[in-house]
């Protein structure tokens, strides 16, 4: 699974599970407020009207429903991640892994999803994770994005 995200000029942007996570996390850490999505029930059911599904939706971010991410919250996500990459190592020192789903790797995703910096800092280090988040941060600042 993965998180394909699209805007209205016809750009988009993909993370793998992952990375969703750690970029999501990345941004909390500096700062950033989610104001949470909205449903865009036209395009889940097909132009069915259905406030039930509506009512129920809590604004989450981790799911495939087409949500709406607002211009507000992509440029308050944009502000987050661009105030980290001065503190990003421009060289990678990311740890040298197995490839493997262990313990190792379940402990640094701990250390992800409880947002210490010093862990996201590395998961974004070297040049080439660099210029992916930079590209995140531009497609951001074009505005109100869905995910898929």
């Amino acid at each position: 699974m993965g998180y394909d995200l699209s805007n209205e000029k016809g750009h988009g942007y993909r993370w793998n599970i992952w990375g969703w996570g750690s970029v999501f996390n990345l941004a909390l850490s500096y700062d950033w407020q989610p104001l949470g999505t909205e449903l865009d029930l036209s395009y889940l059911n097909e132009g069915e009207d259905d406030d039930h599904e509506a009512e129920e939706w809590e604004g989450g971010y981790f799911s495939n429903d087409g949500q709406v991410v607002s211009k507000k919250d992509a440029e308050g996500f944009a502000k987050a991640l661009e105030s980290s990459l001065d503190d990003i190592p421009d060289r990678d020192v990311r740890p040298k892994t197995s490839g493997k789903i262990n313990d190792s790797f379940f402990e640094r995703r701990k250390k992800i999803w409880g947002q210490q910096k010093a862990s996201l800092l590395v998961e974004f280090s070297g040049e080439e994770s660099k210029k992916y988040l930079r590209g995140f941060i531009s497609f951001l600042r074009e505005g109100s994005f869905r995910i898929y």
